[in-house]
């Protein structure tokens, strides 16, 4: 190998063991890493890149498929199997160490942040069966209550028409809730549409933030109801929260705290979802007479979601649930994709916070 090759596995190899190190729940990396370099480089972006028109995650895939050309030109070029096999691997090796340093310092070190409990004091709750259950009529209540005021079929056809301006008014809507919070909130954090439809709702993804290009995406095959909270979601992990049931909260919070009342409404309907989620997985027989209970217009919207959803059918599902799990598990994440649905504890414990104070 290249001295460049040993630099680019020496910087790559040190990344992840300060990750390692370091540990979830890092003051260093809150301090010198968050607060500092990635603000740093979350302003530059936004303030550069993040302007153009186009989602850098096409230009991603441009360089990948570009990189893949060159690798298969120069293994064609090259004599002997023993010549195109170092070369190959050479070029993998590092094409590897340097997606392993873009990561890190990127956006992967967040993983080691920490938590918004800690730092903000949100108590650890269990939510029993009885309580699950008077959660869900309560947000059905709130639910129907903004639904009243919501003309369903001009905004639905205003979010697909509109996608940017609601991606404005969200960006808004988390960057006062972060600073709210104490949080830094630099940089405007941009929520691309990524089309094809359906190229992540193949998936079983909504939305994903792809460090790399520093941007998040939705799919706009989504139903336009679960636009706002998904995009909320995906901009707390664009700043810095890597944390799933963290940008759950976030999304929920500035999502129902917000002046719109149809974006209020898509963040209670997420958070609605998780609590339908759990209560089917824990009790799947009274399910269905819950369900049958829900007011018209909530059930309606719920069919309506998951209807849109299954237009695109899903792509080896359990390897996908596998390895991502297995990924957010080995970053500190606890209980993988489970750590999604944590959006209720942590919505339940910051209520109880929230009285406290008012006390």
């Amino acid at each position: 190998m290249s001295k460049k090759n040993y630099f680019l596995f020496a910087f790559a190899l040190l990344s992840w063991i300060i990750s390692r190190v370091s540990g979830v729940g890092s003051g260093i990396i809150e301090k010198l890493y968050y607060n500092g370099f990635f603000q740093l480089t979350r302003s530059i972006y936004d303030a550069t890149v993040g302007r153009l028109p186009m989602p850098m995650m096409y230009v991603f895939v441009l360089v990948v498929i570009y990189l893949l050309y060159r690798l298969v030109k120069g293994v064609i070029n090259r004599h002997g199997l023993k010549s195109k096999l170092s070369y190959m691997g050479t070029s993998i090796f590092s094409f590897i160490c340097v997606i392993v340093i873009y990561f890190y310092w990127a956006w992967g070190f967040n993983y080691n942040r920490v938590s918004i409990q800690e730092t903000l004091g949100i108590p650890e709750v269990k939510i029993d069966s009885a309580q699950l259950s008077a959660l869900i009529d309560e947000t059905a209540t709130i639910l129907m209550s903004l639904r009243n005021q919501i003309d369903m079929e001009q905004i639905v056809s205003d979010v697909e028409s509109q996608g940017t301006a609601y991606e404005d008014k969200c960006r808004a809507g988390i960057k006062t809730t972060l600073a709210t919070l104490g949080y830094p909130n630099h940089g405007r954090v941009r929520i691309r549409r990524l089309y094809p439809k359906g190229s992540l709702l193949h998936f079983s993804t909504a939305g994903v933030y792809w460090p790399f290009v520093f941007e998040g995406h939705i799919d706009p095959g989504l139903h336009p109801i679960t636009w706002p909270f998904t995009m909320s979601h995906e901009m707390g992990h664009g700043y810095g929260f890597a944390d799933e049931g963290t940008c759950n909260f976030l999304g929920w919070l500035s999502c129902t705290s917000h002046e719109d009342i149809f974006i209020q409404y898509s963040g209670w309907m997420g958070y609605f979802r998780y609590l339908l989620s759990d209560y089917r997985g824990a009790f799947p027989r009274p399910y269905a007479t819950l369900f049958d209970r829900l007011p018209q217009e909530i059930q309606r919207d719920l069919v309506d979601i998951s209807a849109y959803s299954r237009r695109y059918k899903d792509i080896f599902p359990q390897a996908r649930d596998a390895i991502y799990d297995t990924y957010l598990k080995s970053h500190g994440v606890k209980g993988g994709l489970i750590n999604y649905s944590y959006i209720i504890k942590m919505a339940e414990g910051w209520k109880q916070l929230e009285a406290s104070k008012s006390k």
